[in-house]
């Protein structure tokens, strides 16, 4: 057991170069640096070839040369030291040097001078320059990191479906390949000197300019702007933009997304005529049990103005003998968040008559609306014989508010959220499952939450396609991993996390891709990102198909268990949802 008392510093390893004729003379430097707290290991030389060759072949941390030799004075070992590209601190030890002489080795690339009789300046001199080194060595590496993730930065951009430009005051510094297909140029010069609002549509520029300022100032304002623009063949599009700053370049500069909403426009448009001229009674309700939006249908059926039935509560409107019901029905509505088919009750026309409405509610609980078709259906109530007409139009007026449904959310959100996050969520989980280190699980997770990364550059409407993907479509869709790759690779991770996003659709059997790799070819984090990936899909809502739940998920995996996917993962990851209560967050 050691001594709690020992107070004794361990020696600090020391890699010298010694420059120095004298093997007495070197041996008495090193015998200075032990003294001093180094565990020195030195080579001693004393001709131009063999001083090239130390360089080449070792590392080291300090050269410490005499002035005056017979084959290689100080200036000489400068200048080699020079020409090798190497950081590494050199020191004049001389016995006999003139302070002319000794300012002139400064000059030319000593770090310091230190006289043979007075080798008490040795060891602080040899700390001072090694700490100094370190911090070179720390700023060259704090450098390259930065080129990199620059570098990494602008290959994500121009790849992106986004368009951007990059700001400064009145100045365009940069643009992406999607800025200029969007607006029709063909390259950076033919905008470069060209106003930041060069594009935006006369009539929508000042609004613009103002949301702009606000953005950059930090003011109230919503995140985004759509705004009308010109391109270059005087055609209109519909543009989307989201403005922030950032430091470039140790600048200021604000950076402006951009996207093309054009055909987003046009559905909105084609939604709001099949929502005004529909004689179905088209409705959006809060939560609080106010209407939002009434179609005019609304007025033809009641009479009254939208504007009445709007600054109301809803309930006010339905007969005194419905509303306990209506109430609760709408209540376990709102509670369990399905489809309300089919639901009747009585509301009050402007001329205090009653009419019998047929309803179909569908609740986004997320946004706390509820969309709803709803019909007259008081002379179906009168006569009976025409029931099964009014049935048929009924179940028209459910195809039509599906239609408007399924519109509406395309707009709002055409992609399946979060994937990537309950992948690194689960893919971390079975890796801690299995015994991983610290290091090896943080490392899966970033792997996990960015491994699709490379979709960046996938047409969006192949990502949301709502059938299964042709060959061709798919093959482009097998192009994500190497692309992801390519982005991350340069990177310096504490983990393989570029490797594993190449690796985490490689299968056991050599039947995956970007590489056909087997087994133990595919490391351990792609291994389980891959069973994680299954299973999340599975799970989860799919553009071309609903969510089949965790239990089909493992059913899947059981069945590839051994044959594509790592059978340890697979029994890991079991275990996680059937034992130990494993749920998607």
């Amino acid at each position: 057991m050691s001594d709690p008392d020992d107070n004794t510093v361990s020696p600090v390893a020391l890699n010298a170069l010694i420059v120095e004729d004298s093997e007495d003379d070197t041996y008495f430097l090193v015998r200075k640096l032990r003294e001093g707290g180094f565990d020195p290991v030195f080579r001693r030389v004393e001709q131009k070839e063999d001083m090239e060759a130390a360089l080449k072949d070792g590392t080291w941390d300090i050269v410490l040369s005499d002035c005056v030799m017979p084959h290689l004075d100080a200036f000489g070992a400068i200048g080699i030291l020079k020409e090798s590209g190497l950081d590494i601190p050199i020191i004049v030890v001389s016995g006999k040097i003139g302070e002319e002489t000794a300012v002139e080795t400064m000059k030319a690339g000593a770090h310091d001078y230190i006289m043979k009789n007075n080798l008490s300046r040795l060891v602080p001199a040899v700390k001072r320059e090694l700490g100094d080194a370190s911090v070179r060595a720390a700023k060259r590496r704090a450098e390259k990191a930065l080129v990199d993730i620059e570098e990494r930065y602008r290959t994500a951009l121009e790849s992106s479906n986004d368009a951007f430009a990059l700001i400064e005051g009145d100045t365009i510094l940069h643009v992406n390949r999607r800025f200029l297909t969007i607006f029709g140029y063909d390259s950076y010069t033919e905008v470069s000197d060209k106003s930041p609002f060069f594009m935006v549509h006369e009539d929508d520029r000042n609004a613009v300019m103002e949301y702009y300022g606000k953005r950059l100032r930090g003011e109230p304002v919503s995140p985004l702007c759509e705004f009308r623009a010109t391109k270059r063949d005087g055609s209109i599009v519909f543009i989307e933009i989201s403005v922030t700053s950032t430091i470039y370049k140790e600048k200021t500069v604000s950076l402006a997304y951009m996207r093309d909403v054009t055909s987003r426009k046009k559905a909105e448009e084609d939604r709001e005529r099949l929502f005004n001229l529909s004689l179905d009674m088209f409705a959006v309700a809060g939560f609080d049990g106010y209407f939002r939006q009434l179609n005019p249908a609304w007025e033809i059926a009641l009479g009254w103005k939208r504007e009445i039935l709007l600054g109301k509560p809803y309930i006010e409107f339905v007969h005194p003998d419905d509303r306990s019901y209506t109430t609760e029905v709408f209540r376990t509505l709102l509670q369990k968040g399905r489809p309300l088919i089919g639901f009747e009750n009585r509301l009050r026309a402007s001329d205090d008559s009653y009419r019998w409405i047929s309803w179909n509610s569908y609740p986004i609980v997320a946004d706390e609306l509820v969309f709803s078709v709803a019909r007259d259906i008081t002379e179906r109530k009168r006569d009976s014989e025409n029931l099964a007409i009014m049935l048929a139009d009924l179940r028209k007026a459910t195809d039509a508010i599906i239609d408007v449904i399924v519109m509406a959310v395309e707009v709002r959100d055409p992609y399946t959220s979060g994937h990537q996050k309950r992948v690194a969520e689960l893919a971390a989980a079975i890796a801690r499952e299995m015994g991983l280190t610290k290091e090896e699980i943080n490392g899966i997770h970033m792997a996990g939450v960015i491994h699709d990364l490379g979709k960046i550059s996938i047409p969006a409407e192949i990502l949301s396609m709502p059938r299964r993907l042709t060959d061709l479509e798919f093959s482009l869709v097998k192009t994500h991993s190497q692309i992801g790759y390519d982005i991350l690779k340069e990177i310096q991770f504490m983990q393989p996390v570029a490797e594993m996003v190449l690796q985490h659709h490689e299968k056991l059997d050599g039947s995956g891709y970007p590489n056909g790799l087997k087994g133990d070819e595919i490391l351990v984090g792609s291994r389980i990102i891959a069973v994680a990936d299954v299973v999340e899909a599975i799970a989860s809502h799919r553009p071309y198909r609903p969510a089949l739940g965790v239990r089909v998920a493992i059913d899947e995996i059981k069945a590839q268990q051994g044959k594509t996917l790592d059978p340890a993962v697979v029994g890991a990851c079991v275990t996680l949802l059937t034992e130990k209560g494993f749920i998607f967050r």
